[in-house]
């Protein structure tokens, strides 16, 4: 019913995406039912079953799931066939076999370059700012950085005035809604203009009165805007193909002495 009446306590206590964290544990059961099944007389079979329901939409890049799937199930339950029929002692080669298909993956995921990275997948010339942020700017300096994009917390470690997907933590708190959208007013938001457009209009002036609601609490006050948008009145200290990055105040001696950066 928050729907209608959003009470606060209500949507506090929904867990959404901290669904997620269930994950971990239906894999440590899952891989546990994994290695145990085949334990059992019927477990071959029941493990290839559950694998290939797993794997099959993984395996065929041409996006024909269903024939892919189709082999796959075909082929296990022949391989499972001429295994019950075959009189062997099959738990001594589990281990030894579930090593090898291990490995058999990797080499296969290694030769078709499946695509695996923990690295940051943002654009490389957002990537670019939020470094030279890290790097050459106080810890306790703040971005106003273009509302429409998102992540350039993560690389830079700084504070930012907002961005718009900021506004997905107001179902906790309305308060925080509140200000969010009163930031998001002040970086260009119109209701029902592009956020894009109305972001690289903001004048001099506006830009001057987030300085002013800033300055007592950030020693260092930039702006981050897309290439093109420029602010011939402030102090352009950084630059690359697609963004600059704007100082509007300066930073005081002690500061520098304090993180050794300008």
């Amino acid at each position: 019913f928050t729907e209608l009446i959003p009470v606060s306590i209500v949507i506090q206590f929904q867990l959404f995406r901290s669904f997620k964290f269930l994950v971990f544990f239906a894999i440590i059961y899952f891989a546990n039912y994994l290695f145990s099944e085949p334990n059992t007389a019927t477990g071959i079979t029941r493990k290839l079953m559950v694998a290939l329901l797993i794997a099959a939409p993984y395996l065929n890049e041409s996006g024909s799931v269903i024939v892919g799937f189709t082999l796959l199930l075909l082929t296990a339950l022949l391989g499972s066939g001429i295994l019950e029929k075959i009189s062997f002692n099959r738990y001594r080669y589990l281990l030894p076999g579930q090593i090898a298909l291990l490995v058999l993956l990797g080499i296969y995921g290694s030769m078709n370059k499946v695509p695996f990275s923990i690295n940051n997948g943002q654009d490389k010339s957002w990537l670019a700012a939020q470094q030279w942020a890290k790097e050459n700017t106080p810890v306790d300096a703040i971005f106003i950085v273009p509302p429409y994009l998102e992540g350039f917390r993560v690389e830079s470690e700084r504070t930012l005035y907002g961005e718009w997907k900021d506004g997905t933590q107001m179902f906790f708190n309305p308060e925080f809604g509140t200000e969010w959208m009163r930031r998001m007013k002040n970086v260009g938001y119109i209701p029902g203009e592009k956020l894009q457009d109305t972001y690289t209009e903001l004048t001099n002036m506006e830009f001057e009165q987030l300085a002013d609601e800033l300055a007592d609490k950030f020693s260092g006050i930039f702006i981050v805007t897309p290439h093109g948008k420029s602010l011939p009145e402030y102090e352009e200290v950084y630059s690359n193909i697609r963004f600059n990055i704007y100082r509007m105040n300066s930073v005081s001696p002690t500061e520098v002495a304090q993180t050794g950066t300008l």
